[in-house]
């Protein structure tokens, strides 16, 4: 792995190795948007639709049409981006294994994506991406990732999760 570089988690990897099990958590900034457009987006479709029909002189989809069609965006929408996110790293958050990974790429675009690889107490190093909406990771930062112990390959860096940790306040 590449040489440290200092970080916004490193103050929070010294706290959560001390921390027990079950950890607390709380939805972070990510889920929190992807919930806010797993709900918002349809909702909003259904408006437009609802005032278009409204001012159009001929008749497009029947109300009942509507209402299907963006019940069943909502549920494609749920749960392509928030439902199995939301079921996999919750369980990995509060009572996974945690191991210190390191970023070893950002691409940024519409999404900013973060590459990062760990290494378990077994010596298998595993490589991971994920999406984040942190601005201030850059290669070599240490990355707190919380795994499956008996599966490495479930994972998730505390950067790209749905959720975060609730950290005890300085005394």
């Amino acid at each position: 792995m590449s040489a440290d570089t200092s970080g916004p988690y490193d103050e929070a990897i010294r706290i959560l190795a001390e921390l027990p099990r079950p950890r607390s958590i709380r939805m972070s900034r990510k889920g929190k948007w992807d919930v806010l457009i797993a709900i918002g987006v349809p909702l909003l479709l259904f408006a437009v639709e609802v005032y278009d029909q409204h001012h159009r002189p001929t008749r497009g989809m029947t109300m009942e049409a509507l209402l299907k069609l963006n019940g069943v965006i909502g549920v494609l929408l749920v749960g392509i981006l928030w439902l199995r996110p939301y079921v996999k790293h919750k369980p990995l958050i509060s009572e996974g294994e945690i191991a210190i990974g390191r970023i070893t790429k950002v691409d940024s675009g519409r999404l900013t994506w973060v590459h990062y690889e760990f290494d378990t107490p077994s010596g298998e190093r595993v490589t991971r991406m994920g999406t984040t909406f942190r601005i201030d990771l850059c290669p070599g930062v240490k990355v707190p990732i919380f795994y499956d112990r008996e599966n490495p390959k479930k994972q998730v860096a505390l950067c790209a999760s749905f959720f975060e940790v609730v950290l005890p306040l300085k005394q």
